[in-house]
C-alpha cells in the first residue's frame, strides 16, 4: 500500500478539504477522494492523473468527488480460499490482523460443525469459509457486504441494527458479530441478552463500544476468554458463554 499512497502524495493533488482513503493488497488497490474544492486541482487531477490511473488494471475502484470512474470485484486471498468481493466492503485494514483473527477463530472451531451459525456484520463470506455449518444466516447494515452475501448464496438481511426485530434462536446456535468502532448498541445487545447462543464472538477494534455494550450482555453471558491483536491498531476478540 505504502507505494500508492507515495507515489499519490507526490502528485501533491490534495488540499485541506479533500478526503482521500486508499485499500490495498497484494492484488488490487481502491482510491477515493472526497470534498476535492480547488478547482485548479480537480482539473489537474481528472485531465491529466485520471488517465494513469485508469490505466492500471489493479485499480478495482476509483470514486471522485461522488463520481465512480471504476467498479470491479476486489480480490483477496485467505486461509487458501480466493474470495472476490466489492471495493467498499469491509475488511481488516492490516493483513496481520486478518491473519492472526483467521487463526483464532479457526482454532475454536476446529472439528467443529455447527448447527446453527449467525453471523452479523461485516466478513460474512470470509467468517462462512473458516466455519463449518449446516445452516448458517448472516445480518448486515452495509449493502456491499449484503451484495457480497448473495454472491456466494448466504441467506443475509440488510437490516438497520438500531430498529431491526430479530427473531428467536435456537439454543445451540453461535454468533459471531464484527461490527464497527460503534459496536452494537442497545437493540442488538438487549435481543442478544434475551437469547440463547451456545457461544457468542464478538470482534471490537473499540474497547469503550464494547463494555457500553457488555453492560447489557453480562445479566446472561460471561467473557470465557479474551485475545488482543496489536499493529497499528488494536483489536479485541471476545469470546462469550452463556451462564
Amino acid at each position: 500500500m505504502k507505494k500508492y499512497i507515495n507515489f499519490l502524495n507526490n502528485l501533491d493533488i490534495f488540499d485541506t478539504d479533500s478526503i482521500s482513503k486508499i485499500k490495498a493488497n497484494q492484488f488490487n488497490w481502491i482510491f477515493i477522494i472526497k470534498n476535492l474544492t480547488n478547482t485548479n486541482i480537480l482539473t489537474n487531477l481528472i485531465e491529466q492523473i485520471l488517465p494513469i490511473l485508469l490505466n492500471d488494471k489493479t485499480l478495482v475502484y476509483l470514486k471522485i468527488n461522488n463520481i465512480t470512474y471504476r467498479e470491479v470485484l476486489y480480490k483477496d486471498e485467505q486461509i487458501g480460499y480466493q474470495l472476490y468481493l466489492n471495493a467498499l466492503s469491509f475488511t481488516q485494514p492490516d493483513d496481520s490482523i486478518q491473519y492472526s483473527l483467521n487463526e483464532i477463530l479457526i482454532k475454536i472451531f476446529k472439528d467443529t460443525i455447527i448447527d446453527n451459525l449467525y453471523l452479523i456484520g461485516g466478513q460474512i463470506v470470509l467468517f462462512s469459509k473458516i466455519i463449518k455449518y449446516n445452516n448458517i444466516s448472516a445480518f448486515t447494515d452495509t449493502e456491499s457486504i449484503y451484495k457480497d452475501a448473495l454472491s456466494y448464496d448466504i441467506p443475509v438481511n440488510l437490516i438497520n441494527y438500531h430498529t431491526y426485530k430479530f427473531v428467536k434462536v435456537n439454543n445451540d446456535s453461535y454468533l459471531i458479530v464484527n461490527n464497527g468502532k460503534g459496536g452494537m448498541g442497545n437493540n442488538m445487545s438487549s435481543y442478544i441478552s434475551q437469547s440463547s447462543f451456545k457461544l457468542i464472538i464478538i470482534i471490537s477494534c473499540n474497547p469503550k463500544s464494547f463494555q457500553r455494550d457488555y453492560q447489557i450482555l453480562n445479566n446472561r453471558y460471561k467473557i470465557q476468554k479474551q485475545y488482543r491483536l496489536f499493529t497499528s491498531y488494536e483489536v479485541n476478540i471476545y469470546v462469550l458463554e452463556k451462564f
